[in-house]
């Protein structure tokens, strides 16, 4: 409500409805959609064109060759090998649950995840953490061949001896 008795409040208000209605009517041009933008082809540094790259020097680095770990996940981990070493399978389960958490593509998380539960006796977790991590770990293959048997010891323990076998065979290659 605009008081009248006050120039200043007057002032100040109509400046506000005029900003209001400026807003109101200010209607915007959409863009043309039926000419393609055009696209930049090169990089551009400095106001100057780089060339594009040639050749076998251009290499797409995937999300699994991330090998930094954040010092959050590297406490943790720490956590959970002082947890291991003094037998508290719960405190260690919890403290790569936790990693895992921030780093969900860590394949050496879920593989050592996989180790506590093959010391718990959760077979069947170890079975799917230790395959979870081998699918993450596509060019580490000593991860891979820890994975494998972990997979054998706890398919041999739950009664499964033919798939133990098969672990097993992967890792006598």
């Amino acid at each position: 409500m605009i008081n009248f008795r006050n120039p200043f409040a007057f002032i100040f208000g109509f400046m506000a409805m005029m900003q209001l209605a400026g807003c109101a009517s200010s209607a915007r041009v959409a863009p043309d959609r039926s000419v393609p933008a055009p696209i930049e082809e090169r990089a551009i540094v400095d106001g100057k064109a780089l060339p594009l790259p040639e050749g076998p020097d251009l290499r797409i680095e995937t999300m699994q060759e991330r090998k930094v770990v954040s010092p959050v996940v590297k406490r943790l981990i720490a956590s959970a090998r002082s947890q291991t070493l003094s037998q508290d399978w719960d405190g260690a389960s919890g403290s790569l649950e936790r990693a895992l958490r921030i780093e969900p593509r860590n394949p050496n998380l879920w593989s050592a995840l996989a180790e506590v539960k093959c010391e718990q006796g959760a077979w069947q977790k170890c079975i799917q953490l230790a395959a979870k991590s081998n699918t993450l770990s596509r060019a580490d293959s000593s991860l891979r061949r820890r994975n494998w048997h972990l997979m054998a010891t706890a398919h041999k323990a739950n009664g499964n001896n033919e798939a133990a076998q098969q672990f097993f065979d992967k890792l006598a290659k």
